[in-house]
């Protein structure tokens, strides 16, 4: 068998991030894999304008239609190879107008959460045969919509080996006040982080808040009220090791959601031991919410900051609960583990 991967590249991810990283391991177990990648080249271009003419699909994203050209003659080429499409969401509404045979030999991870998928993938879902999904909550409605395909529900991984916990922020000598995290814009409650911050401001203020957030994404909701603030410092386009190194500073992970998948935020801060404060939405409980670590219920604010205080008055269960993390993503999250998990399922469905 032979696995051929379209990997798609999240630009804001480091080397140790995203879900592209699967192919290396997959690899490291003896499998045979290629991975064709988009790339903005004037060759990549013009081939996946030829092929969306061909498809009649019309405008698109041309060098990904050239990337999905590339796997569809590879596929061709060899009935005993497999295609995975990393990023399923992105493709889905093209992919599925290549032949029976070769969608059969097609897996697509899906990534997203029903209520942000986009019409036109959700409309060519019952040409998907085979989906990993991220979370399991939604498995049903994947299903009832995929005409008799099958989703199968894969965790997703983490690198254990890069991201791991630093020394203990209570013993470590840290000044006050005590540093707290956000990080990301996809389906973040913003304006539950905004009244959060506002509210513990006003009658706290022992907290220094990083907020990883990309600048094209400090206008939604509630951010820009955070601006200018003294104790709030703005971060973007961080190499690994500082990003491991917010990490490692904070107390606890700040990470209201409206919904979710599989947060890559949420892994990696569970990887360095760190407890998480979030919301009890899609694919929480999926990565230890409410088993690891306490949830609130969406737009609780007045929960969330009783167990932000919880965390910061008691640095001993603080401790305990950043233990249990690191535990399960060692045992359930390490990429060896999930990349074992892909390759059982592909021996399911290879030809």
């Amino acid at each position: 068998m032979q696995v051929i991967f379209l990997a798609n590249v999240i630009s804001w991810f480091g080397t140790h991030s995203g879900y592209e990283r699967l192919p290396g391991y997959i690899r490291a177990l003896g499998v045979e894999t290629r991975s064709y990648v988009p790339k903005e080249a004037f060759l990549h271009r013009a081939g996946g304008k030829a092929a969306s003419l061909w498809r009649g699909q019309g405008r698109c994203d041309q060098c990904n239609a050239f990337a999905r050209l590339r796997l569809e003659l590879a596929l061709r080429m060899d009935k005993r190879r497999l295609g995975h499409l990393l990023y399923g969401e992105g493709h889905l509404a093209f992919w599925r107008d290549v032949p029976p045979s070769l969608l059969r030999r097609s897996v697509l991870t899906l990534h997203q959460p029903p209520s942000s998928m986009v019409e036109a993938s959700i409309r060519a879902l019952p040409s998907c045969r085979h989906a990993i999904l991220l979370w399991q909550g939604a498995r049903d409605w994947f299903e009832s919509k995929m005409a008799g395909g099958r989703a199968r529900f894969i965790r997703y991984g983490v690198d254990v080996d890069f991201f791991t916990p630093g020394g203990s922020a209570t013993e470590s000598g840290s000044p006050p006040p005590a540093r707290v995290l956000f990080s990301g814009l996809h389906l973040r409650n913003t304006a539950m982080l905004s009244r959060v911050v506002l509210k513990w401001n006003r009658h706290r203020g022992n907290i220094h808040f990083d907020l990883l957030v990309p600048p094209q994404g400090r206008t939604l909701p509630g951010l820009e009220d955070l601006r200018g603030l003294p104790n709030v410092t703005w971060h973007a386009g961080l190499p690994d090791t500082a990003l491991r190194e917010l990490y490692r500073q904070a107390r606890f992970l700040l990470l209201p959601m409206q919904d979710s998948g599989a947060s890559t935020a949420v892994l990696e801060a569970l990887a360095c031991g760190l407890p998480i404060v979030t919301t009890d939405m899609g694919g929480i409980r999926d990565y230890g919410g409410g088993t690891l670590f306490p949830v609130v219920k969406n737009d609780d604010d007045d929960g969330m900051i009783a167990l932000m205080e919880d965390y910061l008055a008691r640095p001993a269960w603080r401790d305990e609960v950043g233990a249990r993390c690191r535990a399960f993503a060692e045992s359930e999250l390490a990429w060896p583990v999930i990349a074992r998990q892909h390759l059982d399922f592909y021996r399911e469905i290879a030809p």
